[in-house]
């Protein structure tokens, strides 16, 4: 059976946790628990696996799941709390990146199933 892993977005502009580890097949479940919309977004340029192309709104209160089929790097960001730089790559949002920090994101390493007959 999957395993559901979940992440939440508290009552302010982050992903908890910023990092998880899973396996191949596995479910993440994020969770807006903010009362401003957030997004889910896959930062194609550098991720080493899909799910591809993935730009889902994240209403607040609401959840939404993705299954990853295979192994490797998905990283993800906030559209509405990144700004992107010329390389397409979230920064943190205000005039030229000037805000200190990182932009809202996050990072999933998928990992090889331990068992591969489920």
């Amino acid at each position: 059976m999957p395993k559901i892993h979940n992440v939440v977005i508290p009552g302010e502009d982050r992903f908890a946790p910023f990092a998880l580890t899973i396996r191949v097949g596995d479910i993440v479940t994020w969770t807006n628990q903010d009362t401003d919309d957030h997004t889910i977004v896959s930062d194609d340029v550098v991720n080493s696996t899909g799910p591809l192309a993935i730009n889902q709104l994240l209403p607040a209160g609401q959840s939404v799941s993705l299954r990853f089929c295979h192994e490797g790097l998905w990283v993800y960001y906030c559209r509405l709390h990144a700004t992107l730089n010329a390389y397409g790559q979230p920064i943190s949002p205000g005039p030229a990146g000037g805000i200190p920090g990182l932009p809202m994101s996050g990072v999933i390493a998928i990992l090889p199933r331990k068992n591969k007959h489920y």
